[in-house]
């Protein structure tokens, strides 16, 4: 199951959470179902700001401007798309 499928599943927003603030809402769940049929493939538009580490864990920011939910990965520049220096498809690590 995706991150985008666990995420609006049913039943979600009834779940109680050891810290609440993370509690998916009925408007968080019809969010996200309006995203999925807007972005067809998977992926979901975002501007976030990442930390990412190549092979030598040297770290770097980043920033990531799509989440392909079918791999979980992201599309990220480093620094950003006004002058990248790196362009490419991340995998998430859950840790």
């Amino acid at each position: 199951m995706s991150l985008l499928e666990k995420a609006i599943r049913d039943g979600v927003e009834k779940e109680k959470c050891a810290i609440s603030v993370l509690k998916t809402t009925r408007k968080m769940k019809h969010d996200l179902l309006i995203l999925k049929t807007e972005n067809s493939g998977g992926i979901i538009p975002c501007e976030w700001v990442v930390l990412v580490a190549d092979e030598s864990s040297n770290w770097f920011f980043g920033t990531a401007y799509s989440f392909n939910d079918e791999d979980s990965s992201l599309h990220v520049m480093i620094p950003d798309n006004q002058d990248p220096s790196f362009e490419g498809d991340i995998p998430l690590d859950h840790m």
